[in-house]
């Protein structure tokens, strides 16, 4: 019969003193009581009453406040007249063990280990204690791997779960091994979150473990375990994360996929060596491969090629950004979280860099071209487009781009070169995606590929390429901010090239051509903040930029991903604000685009400025972006608007090998962009070389129809259907 609180009374009122009362009248408890016989375990503190046993249960000052109450069945209950928080616990010292489990697991996981143990009820009252036991290691025992691996911080593991062979109590293991048991406490099992391994083997500090033929345990190999399942965004190559611990004992993680883990176990073991597992007995590798292909795993990661946005999550170059959850994007070769962000790093950048940069108009719009980078994916419908940066030799360009870079970085490895091939700056552009792209020196380009690469990289996607096996394979595309620098501008470098056509007028919103000077005597600077001259400042400049650790770019992601719905909101909002504020009403269309890029250059700063990453007043942004806009518009004059004819021609002359020739046309769909019949010279657009070609300038439309150059008809390819085609007439060529 199981004992209760009455049973320990004289009579039905619980006064405070009556806890004392009751053990004062209990006697020493014999070893040979029934339920301490049956585990062979001590008495220590516990006492007898009525043929049940009796423990103390102490609150955090030490003194006795309630009884552990426990039958010869072994059933417990507690009682605490006054009620609080208390346990029984047995034993004192720096580390603790927390048993959610019943007393005699507690009194042999202190014989085991001589730590200090305590009872748990729950494993809720486990986390409430383990949180009160400030300054102690603690450990939990008395869970099954499965439900410990629920309690274990995603993206990482532990060794703070203390777990018996499967099928065990530590009363029975103590009986079982002795001594030995202390192997399990010393020498705990590793545990993953949503990860329950194979009952066969189990993993330890030391190693992972299995039994040979006659039941003995053996180290198999060191420290691995498959710990997330990983597949591409289309559900296709099927992988597991593998976790493991070198023989340097550096933590590894190799992704390899579910299909060498059936198929090619050797190929399997060999990764694992290459990458430095030490594999204890070769006689083992079937049983690593088993080990890792039949852990149950319920987390999932998934593998996007490209950094970025995706969803609420931003993957950089340090890993993923964002809340932890299922299904989270990553990149191959970075499976990990990114590091939270260094606030003193930050402090630091705002003192150096960003207090020093305000009041400077210029500065100003290298920073918030930085975070509009970073900001530009949480619009989907915005557009690439970049600021080029003009002016003499010593003009302070250069500084104006280290100060941007020093957000995600030293200067040096930040910013690239415009000597490259279009090819080249592809690459370099799909590799910034969501990213600012810093570009030093277009003079250094050649004039050609500027013709090329100025239109390319603001319409955010590469050339049409095949594949290896001869098929069209997805062209590279991108959406960013750039900032650029140079003596000349865009069109100054075109024009080195003998016969090139006029600047077209995307080109001139996506490469806004900004004058470096800010007209105030001291080159690209408005204000000195106490330096001497524009050197002075500059000097500083190149030196704390180069100590920038790049956390600057990941407080501000940090921050955005907070609430990203906020983010897009307020983005939008500024945008707006800034156009009602600054765009006059009788702006004509490419003047309206190009404030739209700076709005949200401003936006951005404004977003920074409000979530604490630049330390400005709000409208600081504002002010500064606007006065850049206006200098933009002032250099730009009214003779800047391109020729729209030059435009049509330069690009058809561009895209010509995007046509199909019209003579060998057979079926409906050869050419996405359209076709070239050569007798009347005759270019005939499909609707997506139309809006290709609508794109690259503002008033096409509007001179082809005027110089009755373009029709709106249908014609029937050889062998074919009858479709509809708007038709340039070829006398448009020179």
């Amino acid at each position: 019969m199981m004992l209760t609180p009455l049973d320990l009374m004289d009579d039905e009122n619980e006064g405070p003193d009556a806890v004392m009362r009751v053990w004062a009248a209990c006697v020493p408890a014999p070893s040979t009581h029934p339920y301490l016989a049956r585990h062979g375990l001590p008495p220590g503190e516990l006492r007898l009453w009525k043929g049940g046993l009796i423990g103390p249960v102490r609150d955090g000052l030490g003194r006795i406040c309630g009884l552990l109450i426990v039958d010869a069945a072994g059933r417990a209950r507690t009682w605490m007249p006054e009620g609080g928080s208390a346990h029984f616990s047995i034993g004192a010292s720096d580390t603790v063990i927390i048993a959610v489990s019943d007393l005699a697991d507690v009194l042999a996981l202190h014989h085991i280990s001589g730590h200090q143990v305590f009872l748990a009820t729950s494993v809720s009252d486990a986390l409430s204690l383990k949180s009160r036991l400030a300054g102690k290691r603690v450990l939990i025992a008395g869970l099954s791997m499965t439900d410990a691996s629920t309690l274990v911080t995603p993206e990482t593991w532990s060794e703070d779960f203390i777990v018996a062979p499967e099928g065990q109590s530590w009363a029975i293991l103590r009986l079982q091994l002795g001594g030995l048991a202390r192997t399990w406490i010393d020498d705990p099992l590793l545990v993953f979150p949503g990860v329950t391994p194979a009952g066969s083997t189990w993993l330890r500090r030391s190693g992972l473990w299995a039994y040979d033929e006659d039941g003995n345990p053996f180290r198999v190999c060191g420290p691995v375990m498959a710990t997330t399942v990983i597949r591409t965004e289309d559900g296709t190559d099927w992988s597991r994360l593998v976790w493991m611990i070198d023989r340097d004992g550096v933590e590894q993680r190799l992704k390899i996929t579910e299909r060498d883990l059936i198929f090619f176990w050797r190929r399997v073991v060999s990764h694992l060596v290459d990458g430095g597992l030490d594999i204890h007995v070769t006689s083992g590798m079937a049983v690593i491969v088993a080990h890792l292909r039949l852990a149950r795993i319920t987390t999932r990661l998934r593998l996007v090629e490209r950094g970025g946005w995706h969803g609420d999550h931003y993957l950089g170059p340090t890993g993923t950004v964002g809340l932890t959850c299922d299904d989270m994007p990553v990149r191959s070769g970075c499976f990990d979280m990114a590091p939270v962000s260094a606030a003193d790093d930050l402090a630091l950048w705002k003192d150096e860099v960003a207090a020093l940069a305000m009041g400077n108009s210029r500065l100003v719009l290298a920073l918030c071209a930085a975070f509009a980078g970073l900001a530009i994916g949480l619009l989907p419908g915005q557009g690439t487009f970049g600021v080029h940066l003009r002016g003499l030799s010593s003009t302070g360009k250069s500084t104006a781009l280290a100060v941007a870079a020093s957000i995600f970085g030293p200067a040096s490895r930040e910013i690239r070169n415009w000597r490259a091939t279009d090819n080249g700056v592809e690459a370099m552009a799909e590799s910034h995606h969501h990213r600012l792209l810093i570009l030093d020196e277009i003079a250094q380009i050649d004039p050609r590929a500027a013709a090329q690469v100025g239109y390319t990289l603001g319409n955010g996607i590469g050339k049409q390429r095949a594949s290896g096996a001869g098929r069209s394979r997805q062209p590279a595309f991108w959406q960013l901010v750039f900032l650029s620098s140079g003596e000349i501008s865009l069109e100054e470098k075109i024009a080195e090239w003998a016969g090139a056509p006029a600047m077209r007028e995307g080109q001139v919103v996506r490469v806004m051509d900004l004058p470096a000077d800010a007209s105030q005597g001291f080159g690209l600077f408005d204000t000195l903040h106490g330096f001497s001259d524009g050197a002075a400042l500059s000097d500083c400049f190149k030196a704390v930029t180069s100590r920038s650790t790049g956390d600057v770019a990941l407080a501000f992601v940090e921050r955005l991903t907070h609430n990203i719905a906020a983010a897009r909101l307020s983005l939008s909002d500024l945008q707006a604000r800034f156009l009602a504020a600054h765009l006059g009403q009788d702006a004509d269309g490419l003047t309206r685009r190009a404030f739209g890029n700076f709005a949200l250059l401003a936006a951005a700063g404004e977003v920074a400025i409000e979530l604490g990453i630049l330390p400005w007043s709000a409208g600081h942004a504002f002010e500064q972006v606007a006065r850049c806009a206006h200098d933009w518009a002032a250099a730009r004059g009214p003779d800047k608007k391109p020729d729209a004819l030059a435009q049509v021609r330069a690009w058809l002359d561009r895209n010509a090998a995007n046509f199909a020739d019209w003579g060998a046309a057979r079926g409906d769909a050869a050419s996405e962009f359209g076709y070239i019949r050569k007798e009347p010279l005759t270019f005939l657009l499909r609707p997506k070389g139309w809006q290709s070609l609508s794109e690259s300038g503002e008033a096409i439309e509007t001179a082809l129809t005027e110089a009755r150059l373009v029709r709106n008809s249908p014609a029937r390819l050889p062998g074919g259907k009858l479709m509809r085609f708007r038709m340039i007439d070829g006398r448009i060529m020179p």
